[in-house]
Order: C-alpha cells, then structure tokens, then sequence
C-alpha cells in the first residue's frame, strides 16, 4: 500500500506519494536559502526549482546588506508578499548567533563571509526534525525542478554533495562551457552546526568534510540541474554585489568590469545558448514602489536573535 506524506510549505497543499510502485521512498528534503534584496529577480524562479523537492523552504535574509547599508525595505516587502508559502527568517548584520562564528571586526572581510554562513545557520535552526537531508542554495542559483525531482526520486545520496551548475555571463543565453558547483547537500545526521562557520563557505565545508561525498552532481545526460546567474545582473545590481558580498574584498572587482575582464577571472568559457529563464526582465523597480503599499507584518516572516536560535538548537540537541 502507498504510503503519503503532506507537503509541509506549499503555494497549495500538496500530497506526495513516497511509495509508488518501484517501491521506493523519497527522503525528506529541507532547504535553506540565502538571499538579498539585490537579487529579488532571482526569488520566484529559485523557489519555483526548489519546490520540486523540498519539504521545507526557509529564506535566510540580513537585516542590512552585508556591507552594512541597510536593506530595501519595500522590495523586502513585495518578497513577502509573493512567497507567502515559505517561511523567511531576519537575522541581524552584528552577527553573533554561532558559538562557533568567525566575524572579526563589523564591517571587515571575514564578517561579510561570516554573514553568509549566519544565515545558513539560522535557516537550519528552523527546520523540523523531519528533515533528513539539508540543501544549501543560493538564490540566483536556479534548479531544474524536473531533473531534482528524477534525482531525488533514485535515492542515490552521499553524507555531503555539490551539485554541478552552469555560470552565466551577462545575460541569460551566456552560458560557461564548463561545470561549477552550486547547491551543497548535507545528510541531517552528519551536520554538525558549527560545520557551517567554514571561511570558504560551502566549497570549504564540502572539502572539510570527513566521510561519504560526492561532487560534480548532475542530472540526465551528464547535465547540470542547476543555473548560476550570479553575474546576470543591471549594471546597477551589480555595482551593489561588488560592493557588499562576502568576497568583495578578493579582487578589485569595480576595475575588472570597467575594463571588460570579468569573463577572465571567473575561470570560464562561455558560449552563446537559447535561455531558460528571462530574469532581467523582471522590473525591480515597479517591485520596489509597489512594495510601499503593502502591509508591514507578515505571519510567515520571523525576526531572529541570537538568543533564539540558541534555545532553538539547544531544544533540538543540534548543539552538545
């Protein structure tokens, strides 16, 4: 007899058989994304892939960017807005929620990288018991919710894996010809917190990590499943990711694009393709002014402190 579980965060309730008729069952799939205001064109279609395969969906996002100016606070609004089905968590840009977090000073390298992983941390903190495997994804990472759904469905898991992906250049039909990592996929069991507080972030927790991995995950055909659109951008949204993410102090980022030479320093050759997805024509500027009008509280949107997420994990036993 099949056996159903409920979809605990959907635009409609949804029932998923676990045990069709190969006999196999689906494990339980949580995911945590970090996002920014700064990549709002990024949301709907991130989301869209993820809902495919997990149970749960939690939005990490900063109270302020992570060069501490402060966030937008009408496109955070329409954000929520339109994704009323997933839960999002605030957490504060002074940081300090990991016994383990490696912030240094406000405002310097190693707190916008500590950023990062907080909101990983934080995420994870409100996931159920009920998870069994944690995916970590960034919001312009958008997932092809068909070929997540044929991979999860064949159960063939390590403890730690990264997904491939394609990286974008420019626009959306400029694609790398070669594969990147993006998502990273933890085994529940295996997580330790503090495991998340790695200076090179996820790469840096997948090559720490001790035990059963695999990278380079792709999908049919030796595809990657995933769409990094990380320099897809207006010239405006990208003058703001080189100045606030975690990794704007490794080069200076600002001369590079002034001078054409970003395609040289991202490691890639990049060919013309037929797009899959039209985020630039998302109008963040209509989004803006009309997330003025909209109302200020929303129940599906929590404010957390450090002394939440600390009870939080203690009451789980996800800190010994």
């Amino acid at each position: 007899m099949a056996v159903f579980r409920l979809f605990l965060l959907k635009k409609e309730p949804i029932v998923r058989e676990e045990a069709g008729k190969e006999g196999k069952i689906m494990a339980i799939l949580g995911c945590v994304v970090n996002y920014c205001t700064n990549d709002y064109r990024f949301l709907a279609p991130c989301l869209e892939g993820l809902r495919a395969i997990s149970d749960e969906i939690v939005v990490a996002v900063c109270d302020r960017f992570f060069d501490g100016q402060s966030e937008d606070r009408e496109l955070l609004n329409m954000s929520y807005l339109e994704n009323s089905w997933v839960q999002f968590v605030q957490y504060s840009y002074e940081g300090g929620y990991g016994l383990y977090e490696r912030r240094g000073e406000i405002g310097g390298e190693a707190h916008a990288r500590s950023l990062a992983n907080t909101g990983r941390y934080v995420g994870l903190s409100r996931l159920s018991d009920q998870v069994e495997y944690v995916i970590f994804a960034d919001v312009d990472e958008i997932g092809d919710g068909v070929q997540l759904k044929k991979w999860a469905k064949k159960g063939e898991f390590s403890d730690a894996m990264l997904l491939a992906s394609y990286v974008y250049l420019g626009h959306e039909g400029r694609r790398s010809q070669a594969h990147a990592h993006a998502y990273l996929v933890v085994n529940r069991k295996k997580l330790m917190p503090e495991m998340l507080f790695n200076s090179y972030e996820r790469p840096g927790f997948y090559n720490s990590f001790e035990g059963d991995k695999k990278a380079f995950i792709v999908g049919e055909g030796g595809e990657p499943m995933i769409h990094h659109y990380n320099w897809v951008r207006s010239p405006e949204e990208l003058k703001r990711k080189i100045a606030s993410w975690g990794h704007r102090d490794e080069r200076d980022w600002a001369s590079i694009i002034q001078t054409g030479g970003l395609e040289g320093v991202t490691g890639h050759q990049y060919s013309e393709v037929e797009p899959l997805h039209d985020v630039l024509s998302v109008d963040v500027e209509k989004m803006r002014k009309n997330g003025g009008q909209v109302q200020r509280e929303f129940p599906h949107v929590s404010v957390e402190t450090p002394e939440s997420v600390m009870r939080r994990m203690l009451e789980k036993e996800w800190i010994i």
